[in-house]
């Protein structure tokens, strides 16, 4: 994810689950009163080795078997 392309290119496969896995977590934090992290930016800074494994284990491993 780079915050300074330009938002008007095309959204990556990444780029799609992430915000996808944002909104999860913003929703789970709200439903048990923490609060969300401010941006999504700072939802992959903060998770960023986490979410990387987690995509390379959903999406990369499953499209090899």
């Amino acid at each position: 994810m780079d915050p300074n392309r330009n938002r008007r290119e095309t959204m990556t496969d990444f780029d799609q689950w992430l915000l996808l896995m944002y909104n999860e977590n913003c929703k789970e934090r709200m439903y048990y009163n923490d609060t969300p992290y401010k941006s999504l930016w700072d939802y992959y800074e903060a998770q960023k080795e986490y979410l990387e494994r987690r995509y390379y284990e959903e999406k990369v491993l499953s499209r090899k078997s």
